[in-house]
C-alpha cells in the first residue's frame, strides 16, 4: 500500500512539473497572427468574422448613367401603338392592301408615312436626319395631320401599297437599305419637337400580308434613341406588382418590366440584391416613362 502510494504521488510531481514549462511557453508566445512569417496571411482555426457592414449613410460618389442609382424619365406627347399595325385588304381591288394602325396624340401631330425609305443619320450614326425614298420606284411618302386624342385610328384605304409588286428579299428588308415601311408621328411644337418612328417589315403568309417591327426610334429635341420593347407598357390600367396600388410607370433593365411605381422602385434600389420583382433578373437600371393622360 506504502509502495503504491509513494509511487503514485511521484508521478504527479513529474506531471506538474513537465505541465509548468508547457503552460510558461505558451503564455510567451506573440499573438496569433504575428507568429505568421512576413507576407503570409494568418491561419484561423475558425473562418473570421465578417467584416461590418458598410455606413449606409456615408456620402456616396458621382452616380454613373449605368447604375440603378439613376432615373431617365421620359414625356411622351405622341405614341404609335407598335402591336396594331396591319396590312388590310382593299375590297374590290385585287393586290391592294390598306395600311392601318392606333397612335396617341396630346396634342396635333403630323404622321408621315414612307415605303422603302433609306435612312440617313448624321456622322457618328446615331442621329436620324431624313428619309429619303426613290420615287421612280417606290410610292410618293405621304403626310397626315390628326388633331389630339388617345387610341386613334389611322383610317383605312388612305395609305395604299401593292405588295406582290416587290421581290420578297425587299419585303423582308434583307438587303438591309430600303426599309419596307416608315411610320413616322411628330407634334407640330418645333419648340418642344417629340416624334416616334416604327420600322416594319412585310412578311408573305399565304397571300396574307403581317407586318413585324424592326425597331422603334424617339427622338426628343433633335436627339435620337432607341426604344426597346417594355413589357405591360400598354396596359394603361397596369399596377405596380408590389403595393398593388399606383399605377405602374418605372420600367427595370435589361429585363424591360415595367412594373413598379416610383415608391416601390426606390425600395428595389435600396435593397443589395436588386432584382426584378417579376423575373428576378439582375437590375442595372430603372427608367421613369410617364405618359400624361
Amino acid at each position: 500500500m506504502g509502495a503504491c502510494v509513494g509511487s503514485g504521488s511521484n508521478t504527479n510531481r513529474t506531471n506538474q512539473s513537465s505541465n509548468q514549462p508547457r503552460n510558461q511557453a505558451q503564455n510567451q508566445l506573440p499573438p496569433r497572427a504575428a507568429a505568421n512569417p512576413p507576407n503570409q496571411q494568418p491561419i484561423y482555426r475558425n473562418p473570421p468574422p465578417p467584416p461590418p457592414p458598410a455606413n449606409r449613410n456615408a456620402p456616396k460618389g458621382p452616380i454613373p448613367l449605368t447604375s440603378v442609382e439613376s432615373q431617365d424619365r421620359v414625356h411622351l406627347e405622341v405614341y404609335l401603338r407598335k402591336n396594331s399595325f396591319e396590312l388590310v385588304p382593299v375590297p374590290q381591288q385585287a393586290g391592294n392592301f390598306s395600311l392601318t394602325f392606333e397612335f396617341d396624340s396630346l396634342c396635333v401631330c403630323i404622321i408621315d408615312i414612307y415605303y422603302f425609305a433609306v435612312e440617313n443619320l448624321d456622322q457618328l450614326g446615331k442621329n436620324t436626319l431624313n428619309f429619303s425614298v426613290d420615287t421612280k420606284m417606290f410610292p410618293i411618302p405621304q403626310s397626315y395631320r390628326f388633331n389630339a386624342g388617345m387610341k386613334q385610328k389611322f383610317p383605312p384605304n388612305v395609305s395604299l401599297i401593292i405588295p406582290s409588286k416587290y421581290p420578297p428579299d425587299l419585303l423582308q428588308f434583307k438587303n438591309k437599305i430600303h426599309i419596307p415601311i416608315v411610320v413616322n408621328i411628330r407634334n407640330e411644337d418645333k419648340t418642344n419637337m417629340q416624334t416616334q418612328t416604327c420600322f416594319l417589315a412585310i412578311e408573305n403568309e399565304g397571300g396574307n400580308y403581317k407586318l413585324s417591327i424592326l425597331k422603334q426610334k424617339i427622338s426628343i429635341r433633335q436627339k435620337w434613341f432607341i426604344l426597346n420593347e417594355i413589357y405591360n407598357l400598354e396596359k394603361s390600367e397596369g399596377e405596380c406588382v408590389i403595393c398593388l396600388g399606383d399605377k405602374c410607370t418605372v420600367t427595370a433593365l435589361p429585363c424591360k418590366h415595367c412594373c413598379l411605381c416610383v415608391i416601390c422602385s426606390e425600395m428595389i434600389r435600396n435593397d443589395p440584391q436588386m432584382k426584378c420583382p417579376v423575373c428576378r433578373a439582375k437590375v442595372e437600371k430603372f427608367v421613369n416613362i410617364e405618359f400624361n393622360e
